[in-house]
């Protein structure tokens, strides 16, 4: 807990309370002031100090989870380029095939038209 200053009218506000009231617990000691530059200041604890620690360990917490996420994110953006690029690798040899499957097949014919003739003899 820290100890704040405040105004007599915000202490009113806070505790719900009237100046006369307010001033009543100052004359009979139930709180604490102090007098600056000829204004009367109410000390009183505030936990602002430990609503800001909560409010911080939830900023971090919800950093921590926004990493969390990217990171995931990015593993599979990197998934996602593998399996791209594998992709291409596989329709490439594919390709490769392809195109040895063609020769073989000119291979086979042109054997085929050369073995014919002889055939015929």
């Amino acid at each position: 807990m820290i100890l704040v200053l405040k105004t007599i009218k915000e202490y009113c506000k806070i505790e719900s309370i009237t100046d006369g009231g307010a001033r009543k617990r100052v004359k009979e000691k139930l709180v604490k002031s102090i007098i600056l530059d000829e204004n009367l200041y109410i000390v009183m604890e505030s936990n602002e100090e430990e609503l800001l620690k909560q409010k911080l360990k939830l900023a971090n917490a919800k950093i921590k989870e926004l990493r969390q996420f990217a990171r995931a994110e990015e593993r599979k953006n990197e998934d996602f380029k593998e399996l791209k690029d594998r992709c291409k690798l596989l329709e490439e040899k594919i390709e490769m095939q392809r195109d040895s499957k063609e020769a073989l097949y000119e291979k086979v014919i042109a054997h085929i038209t050369n073995a014919l003739p002889n055939i015929k003899e």
